[in-house]
């Protein structure tokens, strides 16, 4: 069999992904939920989605459009908090604002991570460096 969608209510409602998994044998697929799921075999040979273990790190997006008169300012970010650091940037296409940065580092951090880069960019919205800005855990599609 192909690993072909299944538009039945049961397979478009639940978590995981509306495939039947023994066609979709070892394929990652993304979930209803949103998350990535694995069709695994158990102990006897019956396939079933298993969520996708990731690298236990994260991603976050700050999201920020300049003033008029700070358009390409940079800034030093100093220390970030333990194990985390700075991916890279961009424009923001398509998202409502015109830049945005990566950080990344491990889950157990992700508090800290946010608070830090909410403190940091309203520090410079404050200063009348940036007009507004968002910090997202997801990167938005427009």
């Amino acid at each position: 069999m192909s690993c072909k969608k299944v538009k039945t209510h049961k397979y478009l409602t639940r978590k995981s992904p509306p495939f039947h998994a023994k066609d979709c044998a070892g394929k990652i697929k993304k979930g209803n939920d949103g998350t990535d799921w694995t069709s695994v075999a158990d102990k006897r040979g019956t396939y079933t989605w298993k969520k996708t273990m990731k690298a236990k790190q994260l991603t976050l997006f700050a999201l920020y459009t300049f003033a008029p008169d700070h358009e390409g300012d940079s800034w030093d970010y100093g220390s970030l908090p333990t194990g985390c650091w700075w991916v890279g940037a961009d424009s923001a296409d398509g998202t409502g604002y015109t830049q945005e940065e990566q950080f990344s580092g491990p889950k157990t951090s992700q508090s800290k991570m946010r608070k830090f880069l909410e403190t940091f960019f309203e520090g410079l919205k404050k200063k009348g460096i940036l007009t507004r800005y968002a910090i997202r855990s997801s990167y938005p599609k427009h």
